[in-house]
Order: C-alpha cells, then structure tokens, then sequence
C-alpha cells in the first residue's frame, strides 16, 4: 500500500464526499455509531471542531500562524489560514497535519495563563488558565458580564475579548 500525500484541495467550497465510501458497510449499511453528518468532526487529539473556534498545526506545518473553522461539510473542515487562505481539510489531512483546536482572542491570538485580556466594552482581566475548550479569565471589579468565569470561544467572541499584554513577575530588582 504506497502512500503518497497529496496538499489538501484548496478552494472556496468543499469536495462533495461519500462517508460510506471511507466505513466498510455492514451487510450493505454502514457500521453502527459511525458519525456522517455534515456538522462534526474532531481534530487530530480527539476535541471537537466547531464553526468559528480556532486551531494549530502541529506537525508537517506550513503556516505558524492559528486557522479559523468557516465550515464543516460533506467530510471537509474549511480552514481559513491567515497566510494560505481557505483549504479544505478531509479527516486524513486533520490527522496529518496534527490540526489541534486551541482558544484564542477574536483577533487569532492564542490565549495562555498570565495573559491580560479587554472585553470590547473596555474590561480587563487575566487569563488564569486554558484548556482546548475554555479560558477562564479573572476580572477586576464589574468583570465583562458582571462575572469571573469559565468562557468558550462563543463567550470570548462574543465579549470581543483581545490579548493586551501579559503580566510580568514584579519583584523589585534593587530589594534584592
């Protein structure tokens, strides 16, 4: 079984795929609790992938930079990459490129604990830890939505939530 790797198809609209085609049926059907719908699919490390959330390329990458989920249809994710512009990725390119979903601020900026965040209404506060599916930030006094909290990238998209900086160690370098 040779195996040659082909760049993912690169357009604005996705390949049209059969899911049976890639299960083997099963007496003519396809197997049990396989997932064909249009709207999933997980990425390399087993998160689910949703419309509007971002990811990384781990392995085999030609962009650093983090892509946007436009879409998932017909067994393709379209990710949009700031530096290649819309491709679409089947469930073997996922794999191989080790597409994993990150959190990020609206504008593609990766979230990590100890960076300070502003809501779009002028709020800060402090990521104090990330996972691929929530950020929980700590605001000051009258927090974005009046409170501290776990937030998803709908949360985050929804507050416009930027990266502004991160907070350093304050020691005093002349104390010592």
């Amino acid at each position: 079984f040779g195996s040659s790797r082909k760049p993912p198809a690169k357009s604005g609209r996705c390949p049209p795929q059969d899911c049976s085609a890639s299960v083997p049926p099963l007496h003519g059907r396809v197997a049990m609790g396989v997932n064909c719908t249009k709207e999933t699919t997980r990425d390399a490390y087993g998160t689910w992938l949703e419309e509007d959330c971002w990811v990384e390329c781990t392995s085999n990458c030609v962009s650093t930079n983090l892509g946007k989920v436009r879409s998932i249809e017909d067994g393709c994710t379209m990710l949009y990459w700031p530096t290649t512009g819309s491709v679409c990725y089947g469930v073997n390119d996922i794999y191989y490129y080790g597409v994993r979903r990150v959190m990020a601020d609206v504008n593609g900026w990766k979230m990590r604990p100890g960076q300070l965040v502003q809501s779009e209404d002028g709020h800060q506060g402090m990521v104090r830890d990330v996972s691929e599916l929530y950020a929980t930030i700590i605001f000051g006094r009258g927090g974005w939505d009046g409170a501290d909290g776990t937030y998803t990238q709908k949360d985050v998209n929804k507050a416009g939530l930027v990266v502004v900086g991160t907070v350093r160690n304050r020691t005093c370098s002349s104390c010592m």
